[in-house]
């Protein structure tokens, strides 16, 4: 089995969902290491081998600190995880094998995504069965809570989109070089969406995202513009 790198960017706003994700991830066997793209520096400590902190003097945001985790990661098959998720036990041992060159981005389906207050026992499950996937074209509400693939399918996100389109634009990217994107299907992911994102004093940053994307993209025929209002469920990581 091939060593994936988990990537967790956060602000520590849903800490009790970050403490039990990084469990899960150090239980599973696939997962080398563990990257927290820490952008609200605090004393908070993990206390094994393979969590690697990334403490930043300021919030790099959510795509600069996915950008980061990426160019940082010891392997080339990674996963970025929004910080208030619960994802089955197992569930990267189960995704690994997807994880190839030839292969676009990985997200998860929006009727996988379901919202939860907290993080409740009764959400936590032991994965025992192997991952189908679903092509997609464009990607929809919820997949970016979890982007997973090969480093030679990351693009990296322009500076200038700093919390939303980033998934938009992986998914892009890679559609114009002839790779194939995937979903999850069928494997519930639970989540408490976006608690640091739909601030209203992130509004103007959604804006100005939504126009730098629509101005790099530049869209053809097969490409949709964004519209306000229409993201991509971002977490507290940024």
């Amino acid at each position: 089995m091939n060593k994936v790198s988990a990537i967790i960017p956060t602000l520590w706003k849903a800490k009790e969902f970050t403490d039990h994700l990084v469990d899960v991830l150090i239980e599973d066997k696939s997962v080398g290491e563990i990257i927290i793209i820490d952008n609200a520096p605090a004393d908070f400590f993990y206390d094994n081998e393979k969590v690697v902190m990334l403490k930043q003097e300021e919030n790099l945001y959510v795509n600069p600190s996915w950008n980061l985790g990426v160019e940082e990661a010891d392997y080339d098959k990674f996963i970025i995880l929004n910080d208030d998720i619960i994802i089955p036990y197992n569930f990267v041992a189960q995704l690994e094998k997807w994880l190839t060159k030839d292969r676009g981005i990985i997200g998860i389906d929006a009727p996988s995504v379901i919202k939860v207050a907290d993080c409740s026992s009764e959400n936590m499950t032991f994965l025992d069965r192997e991952i189908a996937l679903k092509s997609i074209v464009y990607r929809s509400w919820g997949f970016g809570i979890v982007i997973a693939g090969h480093k030679e399918s990351y693009h990296n996100i322009p500076e200038n989109i700093r919390i939303w389109y980033g998934d938009d634009y992986l998914v892009q990217m890679n559609n114009e070089v002839g790779k194939v994107n995937y979903v999850i299907d069928d494997i519930p992911i639970f989540t408490k969406m976006s608690a640091t994102s739909d601030l209203e004093e992130f509004n103007e940053i959604k804006n100005v995202d939504m126009l730098m994307y629509n101005r790099i993209i530049k869209w053809c025929g097969t490409q949709r513009p964004m519209k306000k209002g229409k993201t991509n469920g971002k977490s507290n990581s940024g």
